[in-house]
């Protein structure tokens, strides 16, 4: 299964939307993301913290679900996420010694 996560980071606000295809699965938006001169890193991380939301957006929504195994099937994406975004993660390679 493929995902998307979509970022709209303009000058009044950053806008994410994560999909898995067929149906939106997390959203945020929080405060300006747009790059200005000299402020690169500050844009960064307000970016950064509106795709975090977004990724737990998705994930509340699978855990405060009625039926226990329903995370199982979204697992693997979620942990793709995890290691598109942070580089680590249960599916990580991992080298050899």
């Amino acid at each position: 299964m493929s995902s998307f996560l979509g970022v709209d980071a303009g000058g009044t606000k950053t806008a994410v939307l994560l999909a898995d295809g067929e149906r939106v699965i997390g959203s945020a938006s929080g405060p300006p993301g747009a790059v200005r001169p000299g402020r690169g890193l500050q844009a960064a991380s307000r970016i950064a913290a509106v795709v975090r939301r977004a990724l737990t957006d998705a994930v509340q929504k699978v855990q405060v679900s009625a039926y226990p195994y329903a995370y199982a099937k979204w697992e693997k994406m979620a942990a793709d996420l995890v290691l598109a975004s942070y580089g680590a993660g249960p599916y990580a390679p991992v080298a050899a010694h």
